[in-house]
Order: C-alpha cells, then structure tokens, then sequence
C-alpha cells in the first residue's frame, strides 16, 4: 500500500479522502495505479458477467469459508439475478456486450464496489478492450507486486 501525507495508509482512509472531496476522478486513478486493493490474492477462473476479479472479491478472499471463484463456484453467478441471468437472457457473456451498457442498474451496482477497489465498469471496458488474458494478468501482477 502506498501512502500519501494527505491521508492514512487505509482503503477507508482513502475512500473517505476521496468522498470528503467528492472526487471520483481521484479515487479511479488510485485504483487503476493498484493503490487501493490492499487484499488481493491469485486467480485465473472464469470471469463472471459482471466482469469482478474475483481475486478481490472480500468473499473470495475472506478467512472463513471462502467463495472458491466463479470457475468452481459456478452455481453461484448462475443464480445471479442482477446481471449472469440478465446476459443469458440477451445471448451474451459479459454485460459490455449489452447495447444498453452501462445500464442504471450496472452503475448502481458498480458504485458499491469502488471500495473493494474494483470499477466494474472500467473492468468491463478492460474486457473488451484488451481480453481475458490481460485482464487477468493485469489483476493477479497485483497480487505479485504485494
């Protein structure tokens, strides 16, 4: 974790700098430069529809029962009503591929992510710019640089 004068080593310390000033723009470049994800560890499963790391996920990666990822975990992103059912329903994987993207409710949902330090709307973007492959090793260069 970097630390800056303006504010305390903690994501919420970041995350309250950031609000206090109402500074989105602020808070997204910290997360693209990896300062906020502070608990990060290794994945390569499948990318769920949503398009969350799910290396950073606080259920992949909490103590006690963790979530195992979306490759193993499947049934649980099948059940997601929000968005995995939203895709199948359109015949696609990722919501990216939606005309409607990103949707209110994508935003709505994204937004209460940012302090888990994933944007799930750039992580989308990042999807379809780049691919797989690279959104993975961008996410899991993270956990080696810890």
């Amino acid at each position: 974790m970097r630390r800056n004068r303006n504010f305390g080593s903690s994501a919420r310390d970041i995350i309250g700098y950031c609000s206090a000033r109402n500074n989105l723009l602020t808070f997204n470049l910290m997360i693209s430069k990896g300062i906020i994800m502070e608990n990060i560890k290794n994945y390569n499963g499948r990318i769920p529809a949503c398009g969350v790391f799910c290396g950073g996920c606080p259920t992949f990666i909490r103590d006690k029962k963790p979530c195992s990822g979306a490759e193993i975990n499947f049934s649980r992103c099948e059940k997601c009503t929000t968005f995995h059912l939203c895709c199948k329903e359109k015949g696609i994987t990722h919501c990216y591929e939606c005309n409607d993207f990103p949707c209110k409710k994508f935003k709505s949902f994204s937004k209460r992510w940012l302090k888990y330090g994933q944007d799930f709307i750039e992580n989308q973007k990042m999807l379809k710019e780049k691919g797989r492959d690279y959104f993975l090793k961008h996410f899991n260069d993270k956990v080696m640089s810890k």
